[in-house]
């Protein structure tokens, strides 16, 4: 989880993962995500983590699209180390109508502030759904019936007021079934939630 704050009552996040395409692991996130950093950072001082690890994205930019909605940044392996996260397999792979992928991200709601220890107790919201469309710049997801729906973390799956704000830059995984071996892979990044999910393809501008 990206997560910055300028007191204990001003703390917003977006989801990011990592990945090595075998030249060095980068860091990605939306890139609405990255603007809402550079607003904040801009009006008042900020400290900016992932995980437990100091990060200023503006400091390790790549690069950004805002027409994709994706933002790249530098990480290095002893930051992963800290941080106690893998990359994703790279390259990427486009799943078809029917695919099953998983999506996962931390929405603002289960952050749960403790006083007591300074600390913030986050948790990670994964499901797996199956993808509704394909184009040539987004894969869409439309939310099934909740007895459809695979929770990955057995809490079951949140109401449907329930605001999914925090999940943006997560990643979206596709499934693989290829007879007795199965296999899994990176296959976009979240930008958006409305009556389902969207997600996007390709991560361009990396």
């Amino acid at each position: 989880m990206l997560h910055w704050a300028s007191r204990p009552d001003d703390h917003k996040n977006g989801s990011i993962f990592f990945v090595d395409p075998g030249t060095g692991s980068f860091a990605v996130t939306a890139h609405h995500v990255y603007e809402k950093y550079i607003a904040d950072v801009t009006a008042k001082s900020v400290r900016c983590q992932i995980g437990d690890v100091a990060f200023d994205p503006s400091e390790r930019l790549i690069s950004e699209s805002h027409e994709y909605d994706v933002a790249t940044f530098r990480i290095t392996a002893e930051e992963l180390r800290m941080i106690g996260k893998t990359t994703i397999p790279w390259p990427p792979a486009i799943p078809a109508v029917g695919d099953l992928v998983m999506i996962a991200g931390f929405p603002g709601p289960e952050k749960k502030p403790s006083a007591s220890t300074n600390s913030l107790d986050v948790r990670l919201h994964a499901a797996k759904w199956n993808v509704s469309s394909v184009r040539d710049r987004g894969i869409s997801l439309v939310r099934p019936a909740d007895a459809l729906v695979l929770d990955v973390n057995g809490r079951g799956f949140p109401e449907r007021e329930y605001d999914f704000g925090g999940m943006s830059g997560g990643p979206v995984v596709a499934f693989f079934d290829q007879g007795p071996v199965s296999s899994w892979a990176f296959s976009g990044v979240i930008y958006e939630f409305h009556q389902g999910w969207k997600l996007l393809w390709p991560p361009a501008a990396i």
